[in-house]
């Protein structure tokens, strides 16, 4: 018999969604700036290293991405409190029954730049 993800561990999912994606935006270090290539536009954060600019993908321009990099500096200074209510959430998780990811895909997610333990990727939506 298939076993069913209940209604708490999905609202949990998807506040820890929502929570792994306010900090890819307070992770900006340097300048949001909008790219339009071949008629969609994208979002990256601009900043200089030494005496070179570089330059790292947000992700596509969309109305939530907006609303998040208008709200940039209260973001960053949630950081901590986003932090723990991230670990309560995977807590509460695993006591629902999803299952974590094992320690060598862990590690490769790390090394990639992946960081929100569940397996959400950089990119925010």
């Amino acid at each position: 018999m298939p076993r069913f993800h209940t209604p708490i561990g999905i609202a949990a999912y998807h506040d820890l969604l929502r929570l792994a994606q306010d900090e890819q935006v307070g992770e900006i270090i340097g300048t949001p700036t909008r790219v339009t290539v071949k008629g969609r536009v994208f979002w990256y954060d601009k900043f200089r290293v030494g005496s070179d600019m570089a330059q790292r993908y947000i992700g596509p321009d969309s109305p939530e991405l907006r609303d998040r990099l208008a709200r940039l500096d209260a973001l960053k200074e949630a950081r901590e409190a986003r932090r723990r209510e991230r670990t309560r959430l995977v807590r509460l998780l695993r006591a629902e029954g999803y299952t974590p990811i094992d320690q060598t895909t862990g590690s490769l997610l790390s090394a990639f730049g992946v960081d929100s333990g569940w397996g959400q990727d950089r990119i925010i939506s």
